[in-house]
C-alpha cells in the first residue's frame, strides 16, 4: 500500500514504540552483534523448519556441533531475532540501558547487594569516606608490592 493510499483512507503514520537499536561500526556492540548474526544465519536460510519444535531442535543441534557455541546463547540470540523485529540490529546489546550516565555512584544509604545470611552483623553501604580507605589500602600496599603485581 502507497502512502498516498495510506493517508485517503484516513490513517496516519506514528512513531515506532520499540525501535530497533541502532549501533556504530567499529564499536563493541557491532562486533557482538555481528558474532550474534553470525551464529544464527545457518538456522534462518531454514526458516519455515524453524516453526516446529522438532525441526527447530534438530537444526540448532547441527548448529551447536559446527559453530561450538551453548545452546543457551543459540536459543537466546534466536528470541532476540524474532521479538525485535527480525534484522540483523535486533541482535545488538542493550548498552544504552546499562549505567547511570551523569550521575553519581557515592549517593547510597543502604547496603546494596543482599542481605547477610551466614555471618552476623550488618552490611556498610561504600561511601566516599570508606571508598578513600579502600583505595588508600590499594595504593599503599598492592600496587607497591612487588609480589603482588
Amino acid at each position: 500500500m502507497s502512502e498516498e493510499e495510506f493517508r485517503s483512507v484516513g490513517y496516519d503514520f506514528i512513531s515506532d514504540p520499540y525501535p530497533i537499536p541502532g549501533v556504530d561500526d567499529d564499536s563493541i556492540g557491532a562486533k557482538r552483534r555481528d558474532e550474534a548474526w553470525a551464529a544464527i544465519s545457518p538456522l534462518l536460510e531454514h526458516y519455515q523448519s524453524l516453526l516446529i519444535k522438532n525441526e527447530r531442535n534438530r537444526l540448532i543441534n547441527e548448529l551447536l556441533k559446527s559453530t561450538g557455541k551453548p545452546r543457551l546463547y543459540i536459543t537466546r540470540q534466536l528470541r532476540r531475532y524474532w521479538q525485535r523485529g527480525m534484522a540483523p540490529n535486533a541482535l545488538a546489546p542493550d548498552y544504552h540501558n546499562c549505567g547511570a550516565k551523569g550521575r553519581p555512584r557515592r549517593e547510597v544509604e543502604q547496603k546494596v547487594g543482599p542481605k547477610r545470611t551466614i555471618t552476623p552483623g550488618v552490611g556498610v553501604p561504600v561511601t566516599e569516606e570508606v571508598a578513600e580507605l579502600f583505595r588508600m589500602a590499594l595504593d599503599g600496599f598492592y600496587l607497591t608490592n612487588e609480589k603482588v603485581l
